[in-house]
């Protein structure tokens, strides 16, 4: 996900946030999908707890969170199958 400033979406047609339908304000920081929809960093992250696609497309997203990145390494080292953690295979791939 990219943290954008408001112009560049309002610039791509996109006024409001999809998920609570309420108009970005100016300078705001905002968050964009790989699919390119803009959304507030708070209603996009509560989303990505639940769902792991664009609320606007329903295309899946592949980025990577912290939380979940953190879940991963914390299931490799525990595992015992893996010595490398979840961000060494990912530079891999």
């Amino acid at each position: 996900m990219d943290e954008i400033m408001y112009n560049e979406a309002e610039k791509k047609g996109q006024a409001t946030c999809k998920l609570c339908s309420v108009t970005f304000e100016d300078k705001e920081n905002i968050h964009s999908t790989e699919c390119g929809h803009y959304f507030h960093w708070d209603c996009i992250k509560e989303w990505r707890k639940k769902k792991n696609f664009c609320p606007k497309c329903l295309r899946e997203l592949k980025t990577f969170w912290p939380e979940e990145v953190e879940k991963l390494n914390e299931k490799m080292k525990n595992s015992g199958l893996v010595k490398v953690g979840i961000e060494e295979i990912y530079k891999l791939v």
